[in-house]
């Protein structure tokens, strides 16, 4: 509605009347660092998630996943009690894999090699057959 308004009010050769905004309230974003994006898996798994949305599409949330340094470009938070260490795989599966946090679990469903694109889970496992649960 602001902008319909305000499109009109410029066709009509009114302009705007500019008010600076005010000092109060106002917060400063910090440029985005690429150390930010490193995932610790003893944090819960619902603020891994959002770690992992915030840094899609740049710089893109990393971790290390069973000895190898991935790039994660889509997780998903689950309510899951586990008694592994964090970091260690409980379940590999087509739907992703899941990752032991310091609370719940983080379902890694699109990841990226170092020098690779970004792929399924499931294109994961089949490139990664190493990968054994509680690794």
């Amino acid at each position: 509605q602001v902008l319909s308004d305000g499109l009109g009010l410029l066709r009509a050769g009114i302009k705007p009347i500019a008010r600076p905004q005010p000092e109060q309230g106002v917060t400063y974003a910090h440029k985005l660092d690429k150390a930010e994006a490193r995932l610790d898996w003893a944090q819960d798994a619902d603020a891994l998630a959002r770690t992992v949305r915030a840094f899609n599409p740049w710089p893109i949330a990393e971790a290390t996943l069973a000895g190898e340094r991935v790039r994660i470009h889509g997780a998903v938070a689950l309510d899951l009690a586990h008694g592994q260490a964090p970091g260690a795989v409980l379940a590999a599966s087509r739907d992703g894999i899941d990752i032991a946090c310091g609370q719940g679990a983080l379902r890694l469903r699109t990841l990226q090699r170092e020098g690779g694109k970004a792929i399924t889970a499931a294109d994961y496992l089949n490139a990664r057959r190493d990968l054994h649960v509680g690794a």
